[in-house]
């Protein structure tokens, strides 16, 4: 896997996320501590650098912190 900052606005939770988190679920005390401490575990996501399959949670808490970019780790599926 591959490190890189990525533009908030270009990325997008995967449709079929099994995250047992609901849409829409407040993150305003995640989002406090991503503005204090920014993020601390990066975001995966697949290899065409959009779809994330971990982070939701980060990535709305970064957008409501008003982040413009985040950290991901780039996955192939195949590391």
């Amino acid at each position: 896997m591959k490190l890189k900052t990525l533009p908030v606005k270009q990325l997008h939770p995967h449709p079929l996320s099994l995250s047992v988190y609901g849409q829409g679920e407040d993150v305003s005390d995640l989002a406090e501590s991503v503005r204090a401490h920014g993020i601390r575990t990066p975001l995966t996501v697949l290899a065409d650098e959009r779809t994330v399959i971990k982070g939701k949670r980060r990535l709305e808490a970064a957008k409501l912190a008003g982040l413009t970019s985040v950290p991901c780790l780039i996955s192939s599926l195949m590391d």
